[in-house]
């Protein structure tokens, strides 16, 4: 039986053809089951079919564009069921605050072809694991810089204070569980030389190769295991009049990997 792919989003002409041309056929060429409700005929009442299709699915997509309250609502019920959930969204502002640390495809409408192939790698990695429960698939782990959460796949613009000369990063774990220091590895990219061309190091690491100290006992994994954290110096700015810095930030662990691009801006005032 091919694995069954149940898809929310609005009810919009405006959406067929992300749905039939990105969502349906790429979906069809992985060799899996893909339907909306709008699709299905059925005798009990559409919330009651929704929520019957949901427990059913493999895989849930969701489409949180336009802040569409029935699928916020249908998100949050798949949520509670603890399914493996792909969300999308063509603009990023339409992304509630509770989800907000959850991966996001951010698609243009006018280019398909490019949420297809977004859209394929994420369903390749779901269905290379359907026996694993979607607890065992999240990633875990939070980024912060200076208080504010990277998201995940686009630009996260952040003001620095003009008297600031180094940049906070803060890894929170919200797994549950231990993550070993050896399972674990990040890296940094940007050229600072475009600013600071007589820069010998333009990157200042704190991190070498996989060694990182995350491999806390997050207090005996207690209900508090989400306040666990750990902060470090992600690199160090010198002091200088600069208008902005663009870094590229990846991570890895057992559970895959996750790209940030922040935007760092330093305030006139």
């Amino acid at each position: 039986m091919k694995p069954f792919v149940f898809t929310l989003m609005p009810f919009d002409k405006s959406y067929d053809n992300i749905y039939q041309l990105g969502i349906k056929a790429t979906c069809e060429k992985l060799e899996t089951y893909c339907e909306r409700v709008d699709e299905q005929i059925y005798q009990e009442s559409i919330y009651a079919r929704i929520v019957n299709q949901i427990a059913k699915a493999d895989i849930v997509i969701g489409d949180m564009s336009d802040q569409n309250p029935n699928v916020f609502f249908e998100i949050g019920y798949a949520n509670a069921l603890e399914k493996k959930i792909i969300y999308l969204t063509s603009k990023s502002t339409d992304i509630p605050f509770d989800l907000k640390h959850f991966r996001h495809i951010i698609y243009d409408k006018n280019d398909i072809s490019q949420l297809k192939q977004r859209l394929e790698k994420d369903l390749v990695f779901y269905l290379d694991n359907l026996g694993k429960s979607a607890d065992e698939l999240k990633f875990g782990l939070n980024l912060y810089i200076l208080g504010q959460l990277l998201a995940e796949e686009q630009v996260t613009e952040i003001f620095l204070a003009k008297n600031v000369d180094q940049i906070p990063l803060t890894i929170e774990n919200i797994s549950g569980k231990v993550i070993p220091e050896e399972s674990m590895q990040i890296s940094l990219h940007g050229n600072l030389k475009d600013h600071f061309p007589n820069l010998q190091e333009p990157l200042k690491r704190v991190f070498v190769d996989s060694k990182m100290n995350v491999g806390f006992s997050v207090n005996n994994l207690t209900p508090h295991f989400n306040e666990a954290h750990e902060t470090y110096i992600l690199c160090k700015i010198p002091q200088t009049n600069i208008d902005d810095i663009t870094l590229h930030l990846s991570i890895y662990t057992n559970n895959g990997k996750r790209n940030y691009t922040i935007n760092f801006k330093v305030k006139n005032a």
